[in-house]
């Protein structure tokens, strides 16, 4: 018993955009972390001096960051996402629970 078309299209798809989100993450990250990691030496060495207290109280006063917070009752996702979300996991998960029987 093969897939059916509809499921390798499903499964086509999220691994494309698992990868391509992928790749981008991994560029975004390798910048952020070479930027980090630069700043620390730099720090370190005595060339720059980065005031680490003020940069922690600016954080916790910055809203941004407590709208994200999940006990405020805020949402991170709007609401046409997480439902549309719910559809594709549907849609796998009805799709695993038809191939129990594994690939052949």
């Amino acid at each position: 018993t093969d897939l059916p078309i509809d499921n390798m299209v499903i499964f086509g798809g999220i691994g494309f955009m698992v990868g391509y989100a992928g790749c981008k993450l991994k560029k975004v990250l390798i910048t952020v972390g070479l930027l980090g990691a630069t700043l620390m030496v730099l720090n370190h060495n005595g060339y720059i001096a980065i005031n680490w207290g003020k940069i922690q109280r600016d954080m916790a006063g910055n809203n941004s960051f407590r709208i994200l917070k999940p006990e405020n009752g805020m949402q991170l996702l709007p609401p046409r996402v997480q439902e549309a979300i719910s559809r594709v996991v549907g849609v796998v998960t009805s799709a695993f629970e038809n191939n129990k029987g594994g690939l052949s």
